[in-house]
């Protein structure tokens, strides 16, 4: 479980920088480089295993291409969700989906099944209820109502990257890095067509740095791990682990912008507990299924 709890870390701190990048750059443009520069990090990464990772992509071009599909809605969704509701509101709805499937998928006896029905019940319900408060406190409803739409939509999204990336790394049997190195591939192609016409005019030594150290801190090392933590723990346990990222994620935004919501932070506070709790059975399981360490 320890990847997924670094990738707990990382993501939450990410999720800041990705909120900040909203205002500083037009979004096609930080979805682009951030995009590029982490296609080159994880080619690098594996760069004397790049013909056997596109073989297995072409061998197993299905369920690639369904990796690559879903993320590009994960990270096109995440820059104009994060936009619309901000990164706690954003990583709040995004990983409580991702939970809500992870609780529905998980494989339990019949007990623990109708605890994590319960759970699932209680969890929709508060979403619904703190989503209405949101929409018309907003200035305008409609671009809530987007924003959120957009997480729960990418949450659904990670969740079945995870099912078919584990499935692909165990059909193709390749690394974390290689899964990683072509995962991007479409969204790259696609933001390249998006880019604003005045895309020259923003490319300077400052923004590459920023986008550069946004690529690594914000996309390359979560995913890492966050592969990583997929291939060893399986999609459903590590979407329930990954609820503790809206917590980080609201005391970041207190500590970096200075701002507390009551209301947020209660709806996360008891997001936190929904989801954290039903995690202890599992945390007896030191090992899960094996599909691939390397």
């Amino acid at each position: 479980m320890r990847y997924s709890i670094i990738f707990v870390i990382l993501i939450a701190v990410s999720s800041i920088m990705i909120e900040d990048s909203t205002a500083r750059y037009p979004l096609w443009f930080s979805i682009f480089f951030n995009t590029l520069m982490t296609v080159a990090i994880f080619n690098l990464m594996c760069i004397k295993k790049i013909k056997e990772t596109y073989a297995a992509c072409v061998k197993y071009k299905g369920v690639a291409l369904r990796m690559m599909l879903f993320t590009l809605l994960i990270y096109t969704l995440c820059f104009f969700s994060t936009e619309m509701v901000g990164a706690s509101n954003y990583n709040s709805f995004y990983f409580a989906g991702s939970a809500l499937l992870g609780y529905w998928f998980l494989k339990a006896g019949r007990e623990k099944r109708r605890v994590n029905v319960r759970m699932s019940v209680v969890l929709l319900i508060l979403c619904v209820v703190y989503g209405a408060y949101l929409c018309f406190s907003a200035r305008s409803v409609t671009t809530c109502f987007l924003g959120i739409l957009w997480a729960v939509t990418g949450s659904v999204s990670g969740y079945f990257y995870a099912v078919d990336s584990s499935r692909f790394a165990q059909l193709a049997g390749i690394s974390a890095n290689q899964i990683l190195a072509l995962r991007f591939d479409l969204l790259l192609l696609f933001s390249l067509f998006m880019l604003p016409k005045d895309t020259i005019q923003l490319v300077d030594s400052r923004s590459m740095l920023y986008m550069f150290v946004l690529a690594l801190t914000g996309t390359a090392l979560p995913v890492y791990f966050l592969q990583r933590g997929i291939n060893i723990i399986g999609a459903e346990v590590n979407a329930i682990i990954v609820a503790f990222i809206p917590f980080l994620t609201m005391i970041l935004s207190v500590i970096f912008y200075r701002v507390f919501d009551l209301n947020e932070s209660g709806f996360v506070i008891i997001l936190t507990a929904l989801l954290v709790l039903p995690l202890f059975p599992y945390g007896k399981i030191k090992r899960c299924k094996f599909v691939n360490r390397n």
